[in-house]
C-alpha cells in the first residue's frame, strides 16, 4: 500500500509508530521501518541505503532472521525499481536465500 500512494500512507506509518512506540515488540517496529523503506522505494532524496544499513544492523543485534529477509527483499525491490539491479541487487541474494528453508 505505501508504494502505490506514498503520500497518504505516512499517517498511517506515524500511527503504526504511535501504537508501537511503547510495547516491546521487537519486530514490529523494525516492520513498520521497513514499511517506510518500501514507501520510499525508487526515491534518490531519502537515505534509503543508510536507513536500510541502520535497520539490517538492528535486525541483526536483534536476532531477527525473519525481518532480515524482509528488509533484505524490501532493498531488492528499492534497487529493481530504481534499476540499478546489478551487483548491489545480487549482494542481496545469499541473504534472502539464508533466511529461506530449502
Amino acid at each position: 500500500m505505501a508504494f502505490t500512494d506514498p503520500v497518504g500512507d505516512d499517517d498511517e506509518i506515524d500511527l503504526g509508530r504511535q501504537y508501537l512506540n511503547a510495547l516491546d515488540l521487537r519486530a514490529t517496529p523494525l516492520t513498520v521501518q521497513i514499511a517506510a523503506l518500501i514507501r520510499d522505494t525508487g526515491t534518490t532524496t531519502t537515505q534509503f541505503d543508510d536507513r536500510a544499513h541502520l535497520l539490517r544492523t538492528e535486525a541483526e543485534l536483534a536476532g531477527l532472521t525473519a525481518i532480515q529477509v524482509l528488509l533484505e527483499l524490501a532493498v531488492a525491490f528499492h534497487h529493481a525499481v530504481r534499476r540499478s539491479a546489478g551487483q548491489r541487487l545480487l549482494a542481496r541474494t545469499p541473504t534472502l536465500r539464508a533466511g529461506t528453508p530449502a
